[in-house]
């Protein structure tokens, strides 16, 4: 007699959210460390943990840029000094 063990089905998400079907942008993240697996803590979807670090890649760079603009904007001289 074989042994069956059952496990839950999980839906894995595409490589990126922007998919038309796709109604969760997966910006909350959850990281099991067990197994190196990724979730959208909104919505529980697996997610390839390559698109999250992607995704958290891009957001850095545009936190990044608006500092830059933010640093420009309060050293240039104001019109009228």
């Amino acid at each position: 007699m074989r042994k069956v063990i059952p496990f839950g089905r999980r839906a894995v998400a595409p490589n990126t959210p922007r998919d038309v079907k796709a109604k969760c942008a997966h910006r909350n993240l959850r990281l099991v460390e067990h197994g190196g697996i990724v979730m959208c803590a909104d919505c529980h979807v697996t997610l390839s943990p390559i698109w999250a670090l992607s995704m958290l890649s891009e957001q850095y760079a545009f936190a990044m840029a608006h500092l830059d603009r933010l640093n420009l904007e309060s050293s240039s001289p104001t019109l009228g000094s």
